[in-house]
């Protein structure tokens, strides 16, 4: 008798372990809630957050690639006509969606901090010169919009100012080979 309670304690603790298990399992595969949910940055931010990156701690033109002399990144957040603006500082054209604005924010953590800002005025330091023309010893970026080539790379204007003597302006060829990568400067550099 005493085998048989045994075997049937011991049969009812497996079954209450195994119902256990189940129970587990479930609570554990919920579907994620979309604050869990990654959602894959969209092209335009992935073009810019290379062009940025490229601009910022490659093309500052203190020296061969990092670390980059700039302490802050203030990205204007309106897209330049590029007429007549051969640094991409003057707005005037769409504005960068504040969607685009934070997934570039996202993709870009290996650079100084980005904030976006409607003019560069706002960051200038007026006693700076060179690399201390703007506050937090920064650069203001300015952006051009994106334009697609047939071959489906796209070229992007992007600019910088850091003072009275410091700036540079190119347009950028990205092409897209397991991710968005500026590949080449084209068209004419601006440098003062």
């Amino acid at each position: 008798m005493r085998n048989r309670t045994s075997g049937l304690i011991l049969v009812l603790a497996l079954g209450t372990a195994g119902c256990a298990a189940d129970v587990d399992e479930q609570q554990t595969s919920k579907p994620p809630t979309s604050s869990e949910v990654q959602v894959a940055p969209s092209t335009e931010s992935q073009i810019y957050a290379a062009v940025l990156r490229r601009l910022v701690l490659t093309d500052h033109t203190f020296g061969v690639g990092d670390p980059s002399p700039f302490k802050a990144v203030y990205v204007i957040d309106h897209r330049s006509s590029g007429i007549s603006d051969s640094f991409f500082l003057a707005g005037g054209a769409a504005p960068l969606d504040e969607s685009i604005q934070s997934e570039i924010e996202r993709q870009s953590e290996e650079l100084p901090l980005i904030e976006f800002i409607d003019t560069r005025e706002s960051r200038i330091d007026p006693g700076g010169q060179g690399l201390t023309g703007v506050v937090n010893d920064g650069v203001v970026v300015g952006l051009s919009a994106i334009s697609t080539r047939d071959d489906g790379a796209v070229e992007v204007g992007a600019g910088f100012w850091c003072g009275v003597d410091c700036g540079f302006g190119t347009t950028y060829l990205v092409e897209n080979s397991d991710g968005w990568h500026v590949t080449e400067n084209i068209g004419p550099t601006s440098i003062s």
